[in-house]
This record gives C-alpha cells, structure tokens and sequence, in this order.
C-alpha cells in the first residue's frame, strides 16, 4: 500500500502523542485525522487541536474508509489490540515501526550492525551513567558472556521511543521502546533471543519478528509471572477493593501469556531458584516443557573477599532501592531505631544508600532523628561502588518481604559481609544459618537483636563471614551459572 492514502486514528491520549507526531511529522502522505480513547469524559474534546473520538464512533469512519488505520499509542498496547479486534477492526499498528514497515517507509539508521547472531533483551533497561543503579545484575552476566566468547546485542527496554546507542563499563548497548526492539529484530539476523523480564508486550515483537526461527531463552525473576496475591504488602485494602477487577484481569492475561508459551518448543525458561519454579506451578498448574533452575549469577571477581577484621562488624551497611514495600526499608529503619535504645549503637558506624518514591515515608523517623551515626545518601550505585563499600563494612543489612534470590545479599556475602535478612520465599535458598541471620518475617527487633550478637559475638562474626563467602561461590558462581547458561544457549 501507498503511503499517500494513508489516514491514521490514534489510539490513547498519552504522553507518547507528543513523540509519534513529531515522527511523522516529515513523513509525507501520513495524514492524522483525530484521537480515539477510552474515557467517555474525552469524547469531543481536542487534544493536539483534533478532536477526540469515542471507538464507535471511530469505527463508524473505519467501515466506510479503506485507508483509516489505527495506531495505539500507549506502551500497554495489548488490551487496547484485543478491544479493537473484538469489535472487528483489523487494521491496528502498536507501534510506530509497524505503520512505517507496513507501508514500505525506509527507515535506516547507522548505528545498526548487523553481524551478531545473538540478542540479549533486558525489559526496564540496563545501566548507564544516568542509571547506573539500573539491572545491575543483568550487566554482570552480559560482561561475563562476552569474556567466555560469546558476541551478542544488548537491548535496553524502556519508554523512549526510538532507537539509541551507547556505551558502559565497555559494553554496547541499544537502547528504546517497541519501535526500536522492532527495528533491531526485523534487521538482524539473530538465532538466539534471551529475555529477561518478560512481558506480553515485549513478547509481542519477539514473536511477530522472529517467532519459529530461532531460540527463545527466558529468565523468570518473579516480577513478570507471580500474581499480585503473591504480593499483598504492596497493596492495602483499599486499594485492592478499588482495583481488584484490574487486578484479577491482570492475573488472567498473564497466565493466559505464559500457559501459551510454556508449551512451545523453542521457548526455554530459567528460574533463578527452586521456590519462584514451585510458585509458578502451584499457581498456574504447568511448568514449561523446557526449563531449567539457575541462579543468577554472582562475580566473584569483582565482589571479592577480603578477611573481615574484629571491628568490622561495627560498620553496618544498607543499599536498597525504595521502589515498592517489597524491599522493606521501613523494616530496616525500625531495627536502626530499635538499636538505638542499646548500650552498642554509639559504638556502631550505619552508611545507607537508595532512592525510590517510598524514601521518605520509610526513613522519615531516622531522618527527623539524625543519629550521629546513621549517615543517609540518597543515591543509586554502580556495581563497582559498592564492591568497594562492601570491603570496608562488616555487616549487611537487608530485610526484605520476598525474594527469588536476593542478588545483593548474594553479592555481600561474597565480599565476606555477614548478612542480617529475613527467612523468606527463596532467601533460605541462598545462605544458611552459619553464613548470616534469617530474621522472621517483619521482625525488625529480631534484626536489631542479631546486629547486637554479632558485636558481642566477633569470633561469630568472622566466622560467619568465611562461611559467607565460601557459600556463595559454591552456589552462584561461574561454574554454577554462566557455564551453564553458556552450555545451554549453545545446545
């Protein structure tokens, strides 16, 4: 089809408008003609000084002009397709690569190569000097892989549309939404795609682009397939009776996702530990036909363990984000003021670190305190910062309301920390009661508690920080996964 017949409705009156008309803004023969969106309260208003449609309203211009698109905007562009297809309009790009591709626009960009072979896709992006915080873990195992030999693209999944590249910490990353996800799998010539992070809408593309012609390997982490009951601690009551339909479609969409890929061939999944692939099969009733348990990986290079002196233990350290109540900072901040009340805590050093929308609500009473000793940077880490702050720190504390690892624990035992966390989901997978403390759930007394035996207790200290170290290695390190891993892409 020409591109001079084509008239587009807009699907969404979101933020991403802005980006998709300054895109076709030099396209000639791409004509807008209004906005379509699900809230009746838009309905004949004007945004961008078009009007908005209601979808049967659109609909009725649709049947009676062969050259009227749709083009969704929003990122969550799955609900809206399947609305559309019900009410019998096929003609929808979500994206607006689809809408060039479709009608032959050439859209060539320099900063594709096109030679590898294998495409790593880590949804929620990967870090850079802006985000250096930014799947971290992720970062690790890309660096591994190359140094075992293997060549592949990163892709970082986020909301900028477009396609970008750039560089860190010596590793080439492409960078953007759907469009350039798009982009880079319609022009390469991959055989093997690893996911991390999955979700329907990045799915989506993986499978329009390259579905039956290469090797899907899938990382669960927890995020993308436990169902919102899994965590209740993020939701109050309130909030769930005002969103349970909401939330009860979301665990039907995403089991329906995952129960469909499940049985596919060349689709292979990973769970980091034994508690996420139970979960799974509890709560779906299937595991994929081809799946393996491998935790991530832990650098043992770069956290490397150096024997903890006596007085280390006064030195206690703290580096979360403070994103969702999953992390559970406020915990933290309560066995922080539990301690507080003791003989010990003049005589011990706190550094925290970590940002997030639940800053302040979780430290606003350390931060109204100001304890001397308790020292709060409000700021994200590289990998190789906090390498270096694990050397000089004896104790990590990091309480937590579930984990299906739990890599920055794992990433302070290797330093040799003694980690103070709580027995939890798949904590106890990864460290014993000889290498740290397992706390009950929400027991910030009982963290306070096993801070203060650990300063009374040194030669425990020591000892537990050996076993630490020795533990972790045995389970998380090179041989144990990106061996493995590698062993397995290359299958």
């Amino acid at each position: 089809m020409n591109t001079k017949n084509i008239k587009i409705f807009i699907f969404g009156c979101s933020a991403r408008v802005g980006q998709i008309k300054k895109s076709l803004s030099n396209i000639n023969g791409i004509k807008i003609i209004g906005y379509v969106d699900n809230d009746e309260k838009k309905w004949d208003t004007f945004f961008f000084n078009m009007k908005v449609y209601s979808p049967y309203e659109a609909y009725e211009r649709y049947i009676n002009d062969e050259t009227i698109y749709f083009l969704i905007a929003p990122k969550n562009f799955i609900p809206i397709k399947k609305q559309l297809k019900c009410m019998g309009i096929e003609r929808v790009y979500v994206h607006l690569y689809e809408l060039l591709e479709y009608n032959s626009f050439i859209y060539e960009d320099n900063i594709i190569e096109h030679n590898k072979q294998v495409l790593l896709v880590s949804n929620g992006g990967l870090p850079k000097e802006d985000n250096r915080y930014r799947l971290g873990f992720v970062h690790r195992r890309i660096l591994a892989y190359k140094n075992s030999g293997m060549t592949l693209d990163s892709y970082g999944y986020i909301e900028k549309m477009g396609i970008s590249k750039y560089e860190f910490e010596g590793n080439s990353v492409y960078e953007g939404d759907g469009y350039g996800l798009s982009y880079l799998l319609s022009k390469g010539q991959y055989k093997k795609v690893l996911v991390h992070f999955p979700t329907e809408e990045v799915l989506y593309y993986i499978e329009k682009y390259i579905n039956g012609k290469c090797d899907i390997y899938v990382w669960l982490h927890g995020y993308e397939i436990l169902k919102w009951e899994r965590r209740l601690f993020n939701y109050s009551k309130d909030e769930i009776a005002e969103n349970f339909e909401q939330l009860a479609y979301m665990n039907k969409e995403k089991e329906g996702l995952f129960k469909r890929i499940f049985v596919k061939d060349n689709f292979h999944f990973i769970f980091v530990s034994n508690w996420l692939k139970n979960v799974v099969k509890k709560d779906f009733g299937i595991l994929p036909i081809n799946h393996r348990i491998i935790p991530n990986y832990i650098d043992s290079e770069l956290f490397s363990y150096v024997r903890k002196k006596r007085s280390d233990v006064t030195k206690i350290l703290l580096i979360k984000s403070h994103k969702t109540r999953m992390y559970a900072n406020d915990i933290a901040s309560k066995a922080i003021e539990n301690l507080a009340t003791r003989e010990c805590f003049n005589k011990m050093e706190f550094n925290i670190y970590g940002d997030g929308e639940l800053y302040d609500k979780n430290f606003q009473s350390l931060i109204t305190k100001n304890y001397p000793n308790v020292h709060l940077y409000r700021k994200f880490l590289t990998q190789i910062e906090i390498a270096q702050l694990h050397k000089s720190h004896g104790i990590f504390l990091c309480p937590t309301r579930q984990d299906t690892q739990g890599v920055s624990m794992c990433e302070a035992m290797s330093s040799g920390l003694v980690v103070i966390t709580n027995n939890v989901a798949a904590v106890p997978e990864y460290i014993t009661d000889t290498a740290g403390i397992l706390c009950d759930y929400e027991d910030y007394m009982g963290m306070a508690d096993a801070v203060e035996k650990l300063f009374y207790n040194r030669d425990m200290f020591l000892e537990f920080s050996g076993n630490a170290a020795r533990f972790i290695r045995e389970k998380c390190g090179f041989e144990k996964t990106i061996q493995v891993e590698l062993d397995l892409i290359n299958s």
